[in-house]
């Protein structure tokens, strides 16, 4: 089900909150955005970032958890299956399949179609992000295709408990070099896959709910990723 509502979102979230898993026995996955350097991005404007940061869109496929030795088995079951969700202010992703051996998930995009809830930015795309720079510009991120998406754990872990994909908007702009970039003749920044795929990925990490609230908070960050890609 392709839900981009945030309302939907918070709503779900918040019924998941009460547990550390489903009705299923599997854990809960969520989906958000921080900032590691508000300064650099936010989406706070108080911050007075050089890059505001106001739409995260992805167009999930599916995401499917790693396990086994050499994280050699892929899970047949996955979270995200279907779903185009808004990362800026946290959204439910449903659940993942729980194990005693994960060592990291597998993140499958797929090209947004057009339907009522899909922003039209990102129809015939997986990624879309705007923001706009301090010095005025309009930011646009349109990722259209993106390599493998793999977040490894340096360990094995036990997916019990709820976890959340993230992604770090300061460490996205900054790989992609967003402040760099020379606007087009309109005066709007944009960039596509090959500028800024590769900042995408470094930007994410998988990451334990901690205080079990749906969204990206410090106690989650001050934990540590549990995977991240390489």
């Amino acid at each position: 089900m392709s839900v981009s509502r945030r309302t939907g979102w918070l709503f779900l979230g918040l019924s998941l909150v009460a547990c550390t898993g489903t009705e299923t026995g599997n854990p809960p996955f969520d989906g958000d955005s921080y900032t590691s350097a508000p300064l650099v991005a936010s989406t706070d404007p108080a911050d007075e970032p050089s890059v505001l940061v106001d739409q995260v869109f992805v167009s999930f496929a599916g995401v499917r958890v790693l396990s086994g030795e050499v994280c050699a088995r892929v899970s047949t079951e996955q979270g995200a299956e279907g779903r185009v969700a808004s990362l800026l202010a946290g959204a439910s992703l449903g659940e993942l399949p729980a194990t005693d051996d994960a060592c990291g998930v597998r993140v499958e995009l797929a090209v947004a179609e057009a339907a009522d809830d899909v922003p039209e930015s990102l129809v015939g795309a997986m990624i879309w992000i705007h923001g706009e720079r301090a010095d005025g510009a309009p930011v646009e991120i349109r990722i259209a295709s993106i390599e493998a998406w793999e977040l490894r754990a340096p360990a094995p872990f036990v997916l019990r408990e709820g976890t959340i994909l993230a992604l770090d908007l300061a460490t996205l702009v900054e790989n992609a070099a967003v402040l760099d970039a020379a606007p087009d003749p309109d005066g709007v920044v944009r960039l596509d896959e090959l500028a800024a795929g590769s900042a995408v990925l470094a930007a994410s990490g998988l990451f334990a709910d901690v205080d079990e609230d749906g969204r990206i908070s410090d106690p989650d960050r001050a934990s540590g990723d549990l995977a991240h890609h390489d």
